[in-house]
């Protein structure tokens, strides 16, 4: 209920500041790894200027979106401890996604660690699958415009990685056979001119083995003029020109080309920062769900967004189930199937004061904040379990049912309200969000703390007004079974004596 009205965020799990982030740094596709080494040390320079970061652990020519490339790079930050500084990991990171402002186009991402195995994927993930590259890309082109124009959305991309530039060697089969020269011939050289060649292994004595590769110097940055001038080997032990045996044109290829159910397949990704998950996906899902799509393909939500209904599904079917084994296990014991319901009706004062503590905290429901309520269930129940139960004690006892409930009251007030400060006072550090990685924890004990307090002061006269009006109905049903009962006495005995005086006979 509280989720379709809206009040509360959503989210799969609440992000940690556990001391550590990382940043990504991604360069135009055909950047030298020179290059990207550069942009990287001007970021890893910008790091440490922060008086927050304590270590820096840099890698580059790999790891980045879209695979390992000369032109990503990634840097590990590890922060001083979380009471040693005034601003948050979320706070840094903000600071952090300017840095690639002033490097020409480098793209610069950060994360936080999930606090779930599996990192519970990325934020927002939007597929688009079909068939036809150019449909796919304006597809792809619409969904990341509306992404980027969602609020709370940072960090949009695609996962279509831009073309790589490259130079094709077109051989002249008639020239190249003139030459006694053939196209396998001109595709080792420039392999072992462009890629290099492993000719030999350095072996140190007491050291790791090195590889000896031959390469011509530069051969990332060779121009178009100089792949022209490779010497080329022929048959005849001559040597000619690339040019004279082949035509050198510029292209590009795909960098990467993804699959999935035998479709071609893109995504759309974002991070996101000062909106709940939920939100933000629930605005993005409303405007995709507007464009008309061609026949065969299709948009849809993945990552954190299919998951976040599969476990709240999940989490619901258990609470559900929670509820109706302990209104049997009540019926059982109160050997009635109407007490119960006074006990039960204090779940959604319970649930009401935990959604306000989630509120006044800026907390979500979350996994961890759904695992609170299912343990709500059972924890707001033990009060008015002590109440029902003292009352049919004493009106056992010869007592009416009025003065049961003015007496239970006070005398079971001190274990309720001991009780539920061991409760209170146990939660509240975890929702104080102390230590590293408190943030998933808190949400927890906001539900706990919010449905204990609401449900106690509620309790004492929730319970008495129930258990009166329940006691009614009952009394109103068994008042209209007894005249059906005795009905059905007066029939069996006169069918008795009918019976007996025919046997008489």
């Amino acid at each position: 209920m509280f989720l379709h009205l809206r009040i509360v965020g959503t989210e799969f799990a609440p992000p940690e500041d556990n001391n550590q982030l990382s940043v990504s740094i991604s360069m135009p596709a055909g950047t030298a790894v020179q290059s990207t080494n550069e942009a990287v040390t001007q970021v890893e320079a910008k790091l440490r200027d922060l008086p927050e970061v304590r270590t820096l652990f840099t890698s580059i020519g790999g790891g980045g979106f879209g695979g390992s490339s000369e032109r990503n790079g990634n840097i590990a930050v590890g922060l001083v401890e979380k009471g040693e500084r005034s601003r948050s990991v979320f706070d840094i990171q903000a600071v952090i996604r300017q840095y690639g402002a002033g490097i020409p186009g480098a793209q610069v991402r950060t994360s936080v660690p999930s606090p779930l195995i599996g990192g519970g994927g990325t934020p927002v993930t939007v597929i688009i699958r079909g068939d036809d590259p150019p449909t796919l890309q304006g597809l792809t082109t619409r969904v990341l415009d509306i992404v980027k124009n969602t609020p709370g959305a940072v960090e949009a991309r695609t996962s279509t990685v831009t073309p790589s530039p490259e130079y094709r060697a077109i051989v002249d089969q008639r020239k190249a056979a003139d030459q006694g020269v053939t196209a396998q011939t001109i595709a080792n050289t420039l392999r072992a001119a462009v890629q290099g060649i492993l000719s030999s292994e350095l072996r140190p004595e007491g050291k790791d083995q090195v590889d000896i590769v031959l390469q011509l110097q530069n051969a990332e940055t060779m121009t178009l003029e100089q792949l022209a001038a490779i010497p080329i080997v022929t048959s005849k032990r001559t040597i000619v020109r690339l040019d004279q045996v082949a035509t050198i044109v510029p292209a590009t290829s795909p960098g990467q080309i993804s699959r999935s159910n035998r479709a071609r397949e893109a995504q759309v990704l974002s991070n996101v920062s000062g909106r709940s998950i939920g939100d933000v996906l629930r605005d993005i899902t409303s405007q995709t769900d507007q464009i008309q799509l061609p026949l065969g393909y299709t948009i849809q939500m993945s990552g954190q967004g299919s998951q976040i209904d599969t476990a709240f599904s999940a989490l619901g079917q258990a609470m559900v189930l929670s509820i109706i084994l302990m209104y049997m296990l009540m019926a059982a014991l109160y050997e009635s199937l109407i007490y119960p319901f006074a006990v039960l009706l204090c779940l959604p004062v319970a649930l009401v004061g935990a959604v306000v503590g989630l509120i006044l905290t800026g907390s979500t429901i979350n996994i961890f904040s759904m695992i609170g309520m299912i343990m709500l269930v059972g924890l707001v129940a033990k009060n008015a379990i002590l109440l029902v139960d003292y009352t049919n004690t004493l009106r056992a006892r010869g007592m009416s049912r009025n003065d049961a409930l003015i007496e239970a009251g006070p005398t079971r007030l001190r274990p309720i309200l001991m009780t539920t400060m061991t409760l209170i006072c146990a939660m509240i550090p975890l929702a104080l969000k102390l230590g590293a990685g408190a943030e998933s924890r808190s949400p927890m004990a906001v539900v706990v703390l919010g449905g204990i307090i609401s449900s106690t002061l509620l309790t004492l006269v929730l319970v008495p007004c129930a258990y009166t009006y329940l006691d009614d109905i009952q009394n109103w049903i068994l008042r209209r079974r007894q005249p059906r009962e005795a009905e059905v006495l007066e029939e069996a005995t006169a069918l008795l004596h009918t019976e007996q005086s025919i046997a008489g006979r």
